[in-house]
């Protein structure tokens, strides 16, 4: 199985990845980073309870993390 983007996971759920974010910081699952990138967009940290479903992006264009497809699920649960 492979992790996907919040921006992946959005398409699946009619969201953006902004969307997908603010969603996930709600389930508990990240919260939004002391640091921003040199860009000024905000970045977030996974909580220890995001870390079982997902982890930090490796990729050098993305701050965020990459996630599980059972984060869908709780998304759509939690509208």
């Amino acid at each position: 199985m492979s992790r996907k983007s919040a921006r992946i996971l959005g398409q699946s759920l009619g969201m953006n990845a902004h969307e997908v974010n603010e969603a996930l910081e709600d389930l508990g699952y990240i919260e939004k980073s002391k640091y921003v990138t040199m860009s000024g967009s905000l970045t977030w940290d996974l909580t220890e309870e995001g870390k079982q479903h997902g982890e930090p992006s490796k990729n050098s264009y993305s701050h965020g993390a990459i996630w599980d497809d059972d984060v869908i699920d709780d998304i759509k649960k939690s509208k």
